[in-house]
């Protein structure tokens, strides 16, 4: 009896020391490189490696700043932090392998995200939103885009005073119609508004020295017009309410135009980064 008992312990111990032996994965970060540097404007890819030789790799995980970023189950144990994700500042990235058992490997790199310095007439695609720089401030870290494409509208089909007459913010100007008014009534302000869907906000009606700015870099924007055209502001006139300024951007003259609210002109979104 004594010596089943014996038998049976030393079972016991051996089973526990075979599941103890059963050792962490294996896990490294090809890609990127520890200390590499990137832009806001980048999509980074992070590519692992991870093996389990006793065992099997049940998933692995990639953290940001100890934030849980994504897991994946499968090879390739592949990664995509995409542009716009990270503003500027240093990060760290840590991989976690876990295999069938539970056991963990990690891994462990830094990178640095910088700004990105946009010109005049640069493309912008950051964080899925897609325009053409035509503005800069602090050297090109901020500034303002217009929308790659562009459309003929009224400015309304209403006459009666909106009050849509800052001549600086067409934030201020979208705002008002929204909140005072039925937007299917102002074509040129729903269009830009209808970008504002999956996630994306921020896209308005340029108020007229913001359609200004526009006109002024027009040579290096090489916006497609054809003919005669002139580009709607969300400014309204404060003395003839039944019309809206606009820019007429076949002529170089200082001076901005107005026009009927019915009449059908170009109209650009703008959005600031």
């Amino acid at each position: 009896m004594k010596h089943m008992i014996k038998v049976k312990t030393l079972l016991f111990v051996l089973v526990i020391a075979l599941s103890s032996c059963n050792k962490a994965p294996k896990c490294s970060i090809d890609t990127p490189a520890d200390n590499q540097t990137f832009t806001i404007a980048d999509s980074i890819f992070v590519k692992v490696t991870a093996e389990d030789k006793d065992g099997s790799i049940a998933h692995v995980s990639l953290f940001i700043n100890n934030n849980l970023h994504a897991k994946v189950e499968e090879s390739p144990y592949d990664f995509v932090i995409p542009s716009g994700t990270l503003t500027e500042g240093s990060y760290k990235l840590k991989i976690e392998a876990a295999d069938n058992e539970g056991k963990v490997g990690e891994a462990n790199i830094s990178i640095v995200v910088n700004p990105k310095l946009f010109t005049i007439g640069e493309m912008y695609d950051v964080g899925g939103i897609q325009g053409q720089v035509y503005k800069i401030s602090d050297e090109g870290k901020h500034g303002m885009i217009r929308s790659l494409d562009f459309v003929k509208l009224s400015w309304g089909n209403e006459l009666d005073q909106t009050s849509a007459q800052d001549e600086n913010d067409g934030v201020a100007n979208m705002n008002r119609i929204k909140n005072n008014f039925n937007i299917e009534n102002y074509p040129a302000f729903k269009w830009c508004e209808e970008k504002n869907t999956n996630g994306v906000s921020g896209w308005y009606l340029p108020a007229i020295n913001e359609v200004v700015d526009m006109h002024s870099v027009k040579t290096q924007l090489n916006i497609p017009f054809s003919g005669e055209y002139g580009v709607w502001s969300s400014t309204e006139q404060p003395d003839e309410t039944g019309n809206a300024f606009f820019k007429a951007f076949n002529l170089d003259s200082p001076f901005n135009q107005k026009g009927s609210k019915y009449k059908k002109y170009v109209v650009i979104a703008v959005r600031k980064f």
